[in-house]
């Protein structure tokens, strides 16, 4: 980046064009407090408590990530604590994709 004027004030603004460019989309800002992150999502095709679950698993992963630097990435969890208690106990079934649903339907 070219060096830019001190009189100049730069700053990052969040515009909604009112629809999603992808169908999920997570987006990741490093600011000077910490890197900051959204998820924009089609709302089509996904509903906020899913995306609420998604952002839960992708802060399991960064903390595993970070307890456990040397694991490979596939042998960390995803689930939330409570997540893990209601399907060992039944609570929640075991959630399916359409791909294995259409081989089991």
């Amino acid at each position: 980046m070219s060096d830019i004027s001190p009189e100049w004030d730069l700053r990052q603004m969040a515009v909604d064009v009112g629809a999603a460019k992808f169908d999920l989309d997570l987006e990741l800002e490093d600011r000077p407090e910490g890197i900051r992150g959204r998820f924009v999502y089609n709302t089509d095709l996904f509903d906020a408590p899913t995306i609420a679950r998604t952002a839960g698993h992708w802060e399991m992963l960064l903390q595993s990530l970070v307890a456990n630097p040397d694991q490979s990435i596939s042998m960390l969890p995803l689930l939330t604590e409570p997540e893990k208690s209601s399907y060992r106990n039944g609570i929640t079934p075991r959630p399916t994709s359409q791909l294995e649903n259409a081989f089991t339907s």
